[in-house]
C-alpha cells in the first residue's frame, strides 16, 4: 500500500524539478510514495529532466496550460495513497518530511489538513499560515500595501505572525498549497479543488474553508519543515498578470461565500 502521494505542478519548472527530485532522492524514506508530477507547459523539458532523476515517476504532460486546481486535481485523480502531499517545483525536501507529516495525520485522524513550516533558503520562516481574509485585508495587500506597512496590525493579524511555533501542532484557518498533506478520505468527502471558480490562487484557502466547514480539522506543523524559495509573482508587480489572477479569485472566493464571511473554525 502506498502511504503518500506526492503532487507537483511544474509551468517551465526545469532547475527546480531537478533539484526537488534529488533532495527527495538522497534521504531514506520510511514510508511508501510515489511522484506524479504534471508538466503544465509545452515542449515539457521538466519531464524530460524528471524522467531521468525519478524514471518511476508518473508525468502527465498538458497540451496547453492549465489552472493549478486543474492540474492538481488530475494529479489525485491518478494517485494511489493514503495521503496526498502538494508540493511546490520550488521546495526543497529536508530529512524526515515525509516519514514525520505521514505519522502526525496517522495520529491525528480529526485533522484533513497539514502543513510543515516553510523556510527562506537563509533559514527565516515565511508565512505559510493565515487566517481568512476579509474585504479589508483583500484591498490592503491588492494596492501592494503589505510590502509598504508590512508591520501593520491588519497585516499581521492576517499572517498569523504572532504564532506561538514552539507547540507540536497548531490549528490554523489555512496553509498554502506550496507544500500541503490532505487526508484522501477527507477529500474524498467534500470533494477535489474547485477548479471551476479557481485558475491561479485561492485554490488552497477555498480548500482548506471546505474542510473546516465539514468538520475536518487544518493544522500547521512548526517542528516539521521543508525550504520554499518563494516567488510571490503576484506582489511583485500591480499589473502583472499573476497580480490579475488573485485579484479575481479572491472576488470568486467572496462571491462563493459572501463578503460576511463567516470563519467556521471559530464557529462564527
Amino acid at each position: 500500500m502506498i502511504d503518500l502521494s506526492i503532487i507537483t505542478v511544474s509551468h517551465g519548472h526545469k532547475k527546480e524539478i531537478q533539484r526537488l527530485l534529488r533532495s527527495i532522492r538522497e534521504k531514506n524514506w520510511k514510508v511508501k510514495f510515489e511522484i506524479i508530477l504534471v508538466d503544465n507547459l509545452p515542449p515539457h523539458r521538466a519531464a524530460i529532466v524528471a524522467e531521468k532523476v525519478f524514471p518511476e515517476i508518473q508525468i502527465f504532460k498538458n497540451p496547453k496550460p492549465k489552472g493549478f486546481a486543474h492540474n492538481v486535481n488530475l494529479g489525485i485523480k491518478h494517485s494511489k495513497g493514503r495521503f496526498i502531499f502538494l508540493l511546490n517545483p520550488d521546495i526543497i525536501v529536508l530529512n524526515g518530511l515525509f516519514d514525520n507529516v505521514v505519522e502526525f495525520m496517522e495520529n491525528h485522524p480529526d485533522v484533513g489538513i497539514a502543513a510543515p513550516m516553510l523556510l527562506n533558503p537563509d533559514g527565516t520562516r515565511q508565512v505559510s499560515a493565515r487566517k481568512f481574509p476579509n474585504l479589508w485585508i483583500m484591498i490592503f495587500r491588492g494596492l501592494g500595501f503589505d510590502r509598504i506597512f508590512k508591520n501593520f496590525i491588519l497585516n499581521m493579524d492576517y499572517e498569523m505572525r504572532n504564532l506561538n511555533i514552539q507547540n507540536g501542532y497548531i490549528h490554523v484557518d489555512w496553509v498554502t498549497g506550496a507544500a500541503m498533506i490532505l487526508r484522501r478520505n477527507a477529500i474524498n468527502e467534500i470533494g477535489k479543488f474547485d477548479e471551476k471558480n479557481f485558475f491561479l490562487y485561492f485554490e488552497d484557502v477555498d480548500m482548506c474553508y471546505r474542510m473546516w466547514k465539514s468538520g475536518w480539522k487544518v493544522v500547521y506543523l512548526p517542528n516539521i519543515k521543508a525550504i520554499h524559495e518563494w516567488k510571490r509573482r503576484s506582489a511583485k508587480n500591480l499589473f502583472s498578470i499573476y497580480k490579475y489572477y488573485h485579484i479575481v479569485s479572491g472576488i470568486k472566493f467572496f462571491k462563493k461565500y459572501g463578503l460576511n464571511l463567516k470563519n467556521p473554525r471559530e464557529g462564527k
